[in-house]
């Protein structure tokens, strides 16, 4: 998987999480309703949001990387000991 991709799912994720925290607390409310709330949010956490959405962006790849790292099959190169003419080494 490419790491543009593994970002994406992984800021889709912590979107749906950050949404699904706000219905748990408030309930099901219209969308209009929705857009105070989250605004709410942002407030709340203020200009500390970026360094945390950081840091948590890091802390997830950090262990994301190794693992697929660890997971991919590593690939040998046979032409490595191969004869461009298909000769025997005399």
């Amino acid at each position: 998987m490419k790491n543009k991709t593994l970002f994406l799912y992984v800021l889709f994720l912590l979107s749906w999480f950050w949404v699904l925290s706000l219905y748990l607390r408030h309930g099901l409310v219209p969308p209009a309703d929705f857009q105070p709330l989250i605004l709410q949010d942002l407030e709340f956490l203020g200009p500390y949001v970026l360094i945390l959405d950081l840091l948590v962006m890091v802390a997830l790849f950090s262990v994301i990387t190794p693992y697929l790292r660890r997971s991919s099959k590593a690939t040998e190169d046979s032409c490595e000991d191969e004869p461009l003419d298909n000769r025997n080494n005399n």
